[in-house]
């Protein structure tokens, strides 16, 4: 969350976003199971965390134009923990899916397949 919107800062360049300041961050760690709460004060121990984060991806995601798989950049040092792929009653759950359900206004069949609720956040306004 940040202490300033877009609009008060300028848009959404990256001389605006450092701008906007941080009210609050929260991260998940899933090697220690908790969740961690930062303010503007902590943004280097939360860079840090992150900096250390494990990268989680997709059963079928790729890195870069080659398209590396995720063997080869564990090898290259990234810390990757990879989904399994997912399939609810015989559908197949992926992003992609999704978001397309949701682009349909059809929450409730994405709720159905991630089994948990979705809350939607407003995209920015794109300029011209």
């Amino acid at each position: 969350e940040t202490r300033r919107s877009a609009a008060q800062v300028g848009g959404w360049s990256p001389e605006a976003c450092a701008r906007m300041g941080i009210s609050v961050a929260v991260t998940y760690s899933s090697r220690d199971d908790a969740y961690h709460i930062y303010t503007e004060d902590q943004a280097a121990d939360l860079i840090a965390e992150l900096q250390g984060a494990d990268l989680v991806v997709g059963y079928n995601h790729r890195f870069g134009h080659d398209r590396y798989d995720c063997r080869t950049a564990a090898d290259c040092g990234l810390r990757i923990v990879q989904v399994d792929e997912r399939e609810v009653e015989g559908h197949h759950v992926s992003s992609t899916v999704i978001r397309r359900l949701l682009d349909a206004g059809d929450t409730a069949e994405a709720e159905r397949l991630l089994g948990h609720p979705v809350q939607v956040t407003p995209r920015p306004a794109q300029k011209p």
